[in-house]
């Protein structure tokens, strides 16, 4: 399941990029959500929304956390807590 997400993620960011400079937008956020920039190691908090994601950015959920993402506003990506993408 995880392997189709990457996938997905990848896919949706690619045609989203080739548009925009943004690859996606966390459009909302509960709970836990992290966010690490392409190319950092560090994670910080994903603050407020909505929150513009480049290509490479990571996103990760704590605990009953829920995160939402969408792909130039046609594709939607729901992630649950515990979730890394």
């Amino acid at each position: 399941m995880r392997a189709f997400l990457l996938i997905a993620i990848a896919t949706a960011a690619a045609a989203a990029g080739a548009r925009s400079a943004d690859a996606a937008v966390l459009s909302e956020a509960a709970g836990l959500v992290q966010i690490r920039p392409a190319g950092s190691e560090r994670w910080a908090p994903a603050g407020k929304t909505p929150r513009s994601l480049r290509a490479g950015d990571a996103v990760r959920t704590g605990f009953n956390a829920r995160a939402v993402i969408e792909f130039d506003g046609v594709s939607t990506l729901e992630a649950a807590g515990n979730t890394q993408l």
